[in-house]
């Protein structure tokens, strides 16, 4: 069965089912990493003016390359070091 899986015992679930339940998921864990990284911005940490503008600049292209693959757009490789 083509976009079905078994999620409980004697219910199928279909494709729309899993698309929410993981969408949920992911995005519960993406806002609290999310919400992690500007902790970083309270007074017990220091960056410089370049490298705020990298932690900025790397979570704007990511949700850029999210809205880029919703839209039908192939992703590219990702990964982060600050300088």
């Amino acid at each position: 069965m083509a976009g079905r899986k078994r999620s409980e015992v004697g219910k199928e679930e279909t494709a729309a089912e899993k698309s929410v339940r993981l969408g949920e998921q992911r995005m519960g864990n993406a806002l609290k990493y999310i919400g992690l990284v500007g902790n970083l911005a309270g007074p017990g940490y220091e960056f410089t003016d370049g490298q705020r503008e990298q932690i900025l600049t790397a979570l704007q292209e990511a949700v850029d390359k999210v809205k880029d693959r919703f839209g039908g757009k192939s992703p590219a490789a990702a990964g982060f070091r600050l300088s």
